[in-house]
C-alpha cells in the first residue's frame, strides 16, 4: 500500500488510491481460476479413464448415488414381482425396489491405480495435492519478495531479519502440515517441495543484494511499481490460500475430520489459530 500510494509515483497512480487492494483481489481470483482449471483437468482425465475402462470391459461403471437412506445403494431400477401364492401359506406382498432421486447431485467414482477418486468430495486426495501446490506457489512468490526487501534494506536490518525469521517459521509450519497430509505424494516430491521453499528466501536476498550493489533507488518509479504490484499479488495469493485451502479445508463446515474431534481438541484448534494470528500481527509491527 505504501509503495503504490507513494508521492514519487506519477499523478495517474495517485488518482486511484486502492491499487494494492485491486491487485490483491486479482491475485486471489487468479488462484481460484488456477485451482478450478486444475480440478477440471483432473476430472476430465478421470472421466476419460472411466470411458476407456467401459469400452474395454463392455460394462458400465458403477454409479453411486446418495439416497434418503444412506444404507441403500441403487445400481439399476429393478422390480421384484411377488412370488406365486401357495396354498396354506400367507400371501406375500409384492416388493418393489424404489429408485429415490437424491436432493443433491450424484457422485461418480472413478477407479484408477487401484483406488477411487471421489471428485466432488471435500478432503479428496487430489484436492489436497492441488491446494498444497497452490500454497507452495503463493509462499514461494512471497518469500522471494521479502528476501528481495531484506537484501535491499539499509535501515533496521536486524529487526527486519528477526521478524522475517519468525514469519518464515510460521509459513513453514503451514506448508509442512499440508505436505504431511498428502497421501499420494512420494517422499522425493515432498523433499523437493521442502527444498524449494528453503531456497526461495535466500534467492530473494541474493537478488536484493545484487540489485542494491548497483544503482538501486528504492524510491524510483520502477522500483515502487514492481515492489508494490508483486507484493499485492502475493498478498492476494496468500489470503486466498489461507482462507480457502487452510482454514476452510481444515476447520470449515465440510471438514468432517475436524467436526468428529472432541470438543476440547476443537478448542485447541481455535486457540492455536487465534494465537498464530496474534503473533503474526505482532511480527508485522517490525516487518
Amino acid at each position: 500500500m505504501s509503495a503504490l500510494t507513494s508521492p514519487c509515483l506519477p499523478d495517474s497512480w495517485n488518482v486511484y488510491g486502492s491499487y494494492a487492494g485491486l491487485f490483491a483481489m486479482l491475485g486471489a481470483l487468479g488462484m481460484q481460476l488456477i485451482e478450478y482449471l486444475a480440478h477440471e483437468r483432473e476430472r476430465s482425465t478421470c472421466l476419460k479413464h472411466v470411458h476407456k475402462t467401459t469400452d474395454h470391459n463392455g460394462k458400465e461403471p458403477i454409479k453411486m448415488e446418495h439416497t434418503h437412506n444412506e444404507n441403500v445403494v441403487c445400481e439399476n431400477k429393478e422390480e421384484t414381482h411377488s412370488h406365486t401364492e401357495e396354498p396354506g401359506k400367507k400371501d406375500i406382498v409384492a416388493i418393489e425396489t424404489v429408485h429415490i432421486e437424491p436432493p443433491s447431485v450424484s457422485i461418480d467414482l472413478c477407479e484408477e491405480s487401484g483406488h477411487n477418486h471421489a471428485i466432488l468430495l471435500q478432503g479428496d486426495g487430489q484436492h489436497n495435492t492441488i491446494g498444497t501446490y497452490l500454497l507452495e506457489f503463493g509462499i514461494a512468490v512471497h518469500s522471494v519478495l521479502i528476501g528481495l526487501t531484506l537484501g535491499t534494506t539499509t535501515d533496521s536490518f536486524v529487526a527486519l531479519f528477526i521478524a522475517l525469521c519468525f514469519h518464515q517459521f510460521f509459513e513453514a509450519i503451514a506448508l509442512g502440515a499440508q505436505i504431511a497430509n498428502l497421501k499420494s505424494t512420494s517422499l522425493t516430491s515432498a523433499i523437493c517441495l521442502i527444498l524449494f521453499f528453503s531456497f526461495t528466501t535466500p534467492v530473494g536476498i541474493a537478488i536484493g543484494i545484487g540489485v542494491h550493489a548497483g544503482t538501486y533507488n528504492p524510491q524510483s518509479v520502477s522500483s515502487l511499481l514492481v515492489t508494490g504490484i508483486l507484493d499485492s499479488f502475493a498478498a492476494g495469493i496468500l489470503i486466498y490460500v489461507a482462507l480457502v485451502n487452510l482454514i476452510t479445508a481444515d476447520m470449515g463446515v465440510n471438514a468432517h475430520g475436524f467436526h468428529s474431534l472432541r470438543s476440547r481438541l476443537k478448542w485447541l484448534y481455535f486457540i492455536a489459530l487465534y494465537l498464530g494470528v496474534a503473533l503474526m500481527a505482532i511480527v508485522a509491527r517490525w516487518a
